[in-house]
């Protein structure tokens, strides 16, 4: 996968799929976990992104919720 921003610089990642249904993306020093799940007839989309830090340890950087 990539990623790409405005000034056309881009980030190859991976993606994998597991037997829990869920759904990873992990690149250098960046990844997110997303689950789908349903929630008072809706469908929610979770998804937890996460980055290195100086010292390589995973922190939280942004947490998002879709809602269909």
């Amino acid at each position: 996968m990539r990623s790409f921003d405005k000034q056309g610089n881009f980030t190859e990642m991976k993606a994998d799929l597991d037997t829990n249904g869920i759904f990873t993306i992990h690149g250098e020093g960046i990844r997110s976990h997303s689950t789908l799940s349903t929630e008072d007839d809706f469908q929610i989309l979770k998804v937890i992104w996460e980055k290195q830090d100086a010292k390589s340890k995973w922190m939280p950087w942004l947490d998002m919720r879709l809602r269909k």
